[in-house]
């Protein structure tokens, strides 16, 4: 066994999870917890948040500071784009929508992560992804329509274990984390979109394995944090919240072989930059590899904390 696919295993055993387990009886089943997370995404570009069903202990975060209902983005956003997708935990707890918006003149992605109990919403996590100098990459998204890939069922002998899919999140993290293609199973047909951006492609499926190159990735030191927010078992989903630590004195090699300032003269190359990337991943895992990844991420400061640790 190699020694990335035995590290995953191990940290299924030692990261927590948020996502809840299955019960046998719930009083408000998937259309119903989609019902909920999609009134809660119109009373935010309504900008009004009463009459939602917050409980009494409600948490909530935006980017890792804690804000209530009402301020931080349901100040800001101001349209709705034509993409949005809910996924909902097997536990019938949890629940994560990917949306793209605009505030202002701006695009803006969000993330949102829900835990909800008794037709009532207790945590609300707010990854707010927007454009600065360091995610230049969030103004050339496509995101335009919900991936159909992500709703179609696997037949009942192809679906995996919650605790496989898990080992597949980890082992893609893994593979960041310490720049290896080693262990990480990935589909000849992968497709990875981070911010909206297809970055990751294979040309030739029937004849190459999938180009997935984490050894460009050596600039990441750590993969930290790392919490299950989503598994969905019929549609071979696994959903992921992390941070990746970039310290910005790391050694690399230019992609394209010029200047280093990836995507344009004038842009910054942030892999320089120190920073941590605080990312939404999902991870579709199809005839025993990840075939399809939808990332939102948006860089706060070296370090930085998510507040759910």
């Amino acid at each position: 066994m190699k020694l990335l696919t035995r590290l995953t295993l191990t940290l299924i055993a030692l990261f927590p999870l948020t996502a809840g387990t299955a019960q046998d009886a719930r009083d408000c089943e998937r259309d119903c917890i989609i019902a909920i997370v999609s009134d809660y995404v119109t009373a935010l570009l309504d900008h009004d948040p009463t009459g939602q069903p917050f409980a009494d202990n409600l948490r909530a975060t935006e980017n890792g500071v804690t804000t209530e209902p009402g301020r931080g983005v349901w100040q800001t956003i101001s349209a709705r784009g034509g993409y949005s997708q809910i996924f909902v935990d097997d536990g019938l707890q949890d629940a994560v929508f990917f949306g793209a918006f605009s505030e202002g003149d701006d695009p803006l992605l969000l993330a949102i992560r829900f835990r909800i109990e008794d037709r009532k919403i207790t945590e609300i996590e707010n990854l707010v992804s927007r454009p600065d100098a360091r995610n230049g990459l969030i103004n050339r998204h496509q995101l335009r329509e919900p991936n159909p890939a992500f709703e179609i069922p696997l037949p009942p002998e192809q679906r995996l274990t919650r605790n496989q899919l898990i080992a597949y999140g980890h082992a893609y993290f893994d593979g960041i984390q310490f720049s290896s293609d080693a262990g990480v199973p990935m589909h000849r047909e992968c497709l990875r979109r981070e911010n909206g951006v297809v970055l990751l492609r294979n040309q030739n499926p029937q004849t190459e394995p999938c180009p997935a190159g984490f050894q460009r990735f050596n600039y990441i030191t750590s993969v930290r944090d790392r919490r299950v927010a989503v598994v969905d078992s019929e549609h071979g989903l696994v959903l992921m919240w992390a941070f990746f630590d970039v310290p910005g004195n790391v050694e690399v090699e230019d992609r394209r072989g010029g200047p280093s300032d990836v995507g344009g003269a004038n842009a910054v190359d942030t892999r320089r930059i120190p920073r941590s990337l605080y990312i939404a991943e999902l991870f579709r895992v199809v005839e025993g590899g990840i075939r399809d990844i939808d990332a939102v991420m948006f860089n706060l400061d070296l370090g930085a904390k998510s507040g759910w640790e």
